[in-house]
Order: structure tokens, then C-alpha cells, then sequence
């Protein structure tokens, strides 16, 4: 509800600052600017760590936002601060100031960061699809595994960090309440409790590294292991960010980065088909 609501607020948050500043800077009243400083810092702050997040595909209009506000409160600042130095408020204006130009090099730094990893996911975008071009030309990569022993003879095309989920029991529900007929006046028969059913949900199991190998599919994890011949493989569902590995009358679920999972899903089709 917050992510709505808040966003829908910058805009009248902003004019109520506005306004604000221009009535307390002309009050005469130093009690009321001090406050308004310090009110203002803090919503300015808040703005400035919401949109210091960092840049996330799917909350970007929202940190859009965030930093929407932030840079708006910059003239704000000024506009402050100028009043406060008109009105022989000097000690105001240098803070009002000062903030100001914080929060304008902090901003001007996050932007930088998020150009950057912005230009390094497009870098990682346009590596990953050339590699897996380059699978399905049917040049599959050579690696080495880090926990996994290779056999002898076996080749290791792929080797990246992966976690096992499993659907597993986390809880129980209460069972219904107990009923009770009556059979004749002062007599009753009760039927116990109804029966708890079991809360499951997707866990994470094992944290490990999965290997697909020109013979097996392996996943080396610190609590859970397994390991299947592709001659045993009966299918494989791949998905944004993992793979389903079926073998024989047992489902295998990793999650793996989106960028391995992609790779991994070329590995596995072209040594398959």
C-alpha cells in the first residue's frame, strides 16, 4: 500500500514545501523555520535513501519517483536558503545551503552508479547471448567444476552456483472444531476433531553448484546432493531463472542467476538434441 499511496503524495508534498518555506522565511518566527529545517531534512532524506537504492528493473518507476522528489527539493533548498539570507537568517542559510549541496552530490553520484550498472547489465546481456549463439553453433564451452569431481574422460561444459528448492512442510492447520449429535435428551455423541492439513511452501534445501557435463547433470550442495546420466534425464523445464531436471520418477527444482540459467538451457538442448 506504501508504494502506492507515498508516490501519489511527491506531488503535494512538494507545493506544501514550497509554500511552507515561503511563509516561515517571511514569519519573522525563528522557532518555525527550525522546525521546518529540520522536518524538511528529514523528508528529504527519506526521499534521498528510496531513491539510493540502486537500479532495479522492476522497481524502477518507483525509484524513478523517489528520485524525482529528491532532485526536487533541491530548489526548495535554495529557494530556502536564499529567504533565510535575505531575512538576516544567516544561520539557516548556510545549513539550508549546505544541505543543498549534499544532497545534490549525492544524488549526482547515485546517478552515476546507476549508469554504470546499467551499462554492465547490457555488457552482461550482450556476452550471454553470444555465448549461447555460439552453443547452439555447437561450440560449447569448457570449465572446470569447483566441487563436483569430473571423471576421468568427462568433460565439464558448465559450472555455476545454484540452490535446490523443495516443497517442503512448514506448518500445520488447526483442525475444525469438534461435533457433537444428540442422540436422546441428556445424551450426546461426539465426532473428535476434524483432521490438520500440512502448510507446504518452497524452500530453499541446499546451496551448492550445478555441472552439466557432456555425460551427467550434477548438483554439488551442502546439505543435499545429486547427480543423473543424460542417458537417464527424461526431460528438463527451463524457466527465467532455473531449471527442472526430471529423472526418472524424481523432479529436481534449482534456481540459478537469470544470466547461468540461460546458458545452461542452451548447454542442455544442444547436448540433448
Amino acid at each position: 500500500m506504501k508504494r502506492f499511496i507515498i508516490p501519489l503524495l511527491l506531488p503535494a508534498a512538494a507545493m506544501a514545501n514550497t509554500t511552507t518555506a515561503y511563509d516561515v522565511i517571511h514569519s519573522g518566527d525563528s522557532t518555525r523555520a527550525t522546525l521546518f529545517l529540520i522536518c524538511f531534512i528529514a523528508i528529504t532524506i527519506y526521499f534521498v535513501r528510496q531513491a539510493a537504492n540502486g537500479y532495479d528493473e522492476k522497481s524502477r518507476r518507483r525509484l524513478k519517483m523517489y528520485a524525482f522528489a529528491a532532485w526536487l527539493s533541491l530548489p526548495v533548498s535554495l529557494f530556502a536558503a536564499l529567504g533565510n539570507f535575505a531575512s538576516g537568517k544567516n544561520f539557516h542559510g548556510v545549513i539550508f545551503l549546505f544541505y543543498l549541496l549534499i544532497t545534490a552530490r549525492f544524488l549526482f553520484n547515485r546517478h552515476m552508479e546507476n549508469k554504470r550498472l546499467i551499462k554492465k547489465t547490457e555488457e552482461r546481456e550482450r556476452e550471454v547471448k553470444d555465448e549461447v549463439n555460439q552453443i547452439y553453433d555447437g561450440q560449447l564451452p569448457i570449465v572446470r567444476a569447483r566441487k563436483a569431481i569430473i571423471r576421468d574422460g568427462e568433460i565439464a561444459h558448465f559450472s555455476e552456483s545454484a540452490k535446490l528448492v523443495e516443497n517442503i512442510t512448514t506448518g500445520y492447520t488447526s483442525g475444525g472444531a469438534s461435533v457433537r449429535v444428540r442422540v436422546v435428551k441428556g445424551v450426546s455423541i461426539g465426532t473428535g476433531r476434524g483432521r490438520s492439513r500440512a502448510i507446504k511452501e518452497n524452500a530453499i534445501v541446499a546451496r551448492g553448484e550445478l555441472v552439466i557435463t557432456d555425460m551427467r547433470v550434477i548438483f554439488a550442495g551442502d546439505k543435499k546432493s545429486f547427480e543423473a546420466p543424460l542417458t537417464k534425464l527424461t526431460s528438463f523445464e527451463s524457466f527465467a531463472d532455473g531449471v527442472i531436471f526430471h529423472i526418472s520418477s524424481k523432479s529436481y527444482t534449482l534456481t540459478l542467476d537469470e544470466y547461468d540459467a540461460r546458458v545452461a538451457d542452451a548447454i542442455l538442448t544442444a547436448l540433448l538434441h
